[in-house]
């Protein structure tokens, strides 16, 4: 919730298998969804399961973890103008190379301070992890 408006994460899969994070808001008045990045198409995130955890800070930047391709990302961006679908996402930048797996466990917050804080399961090593 930011502004009074909400904002949704989720994985929507086209026909063709191919999947996408999607923001779905009332920020236009409207309910609309938003393809946000392709994700993992199996056999990465087979299970259809995977969290995609969205933050929005005080100045209204949006945070957001996933998995692509068994790496977890993490990426920016802002609604500039919701009625016009203008967006403006930073380029992500990966936060895990170690072919995670699944990827269904992950959580973006951030601190006092407004650094952005990640922690997530490492699969691969058996690990719980926090990246900031």
């Amino acid at each position: 919730l930011y502004g009074g408006k909400v904002y949704i994460t989720y994985n929507h899969v086209y026909p063709d298998g191919h999947r996408f994070i999607r923001i779905i808001t009332n920020a236009s008045g409207d309910w609309k969804h938003y393809d946000i990045v392709e994700v993992s198409i199996p056999p990465y995130n087979k299970n259809g399961l995977t969290a995609n955890p969205l933050f929005i800070d005080p100045s209204g930047r949006m945070h957001i973890s996933y998995y692509k391709d068994g790496d977890l990302y993490y990426a920016t961006g802002i609604l500039y103008d919701a009625l016009l679908n203008y967006w403006d996402w930073a380029v992500a930048d990966i936060v895990d190379e170690s072919m995670i797996g699944e990827g269904i466990y992950t959580s973006i917050v951030s601190d006092a301070g407004g650094n952005v804080r990640i922690s997530y399961y490492d699969e691969t090593d058996g690990d719980l992890k926090y990246a900031q």
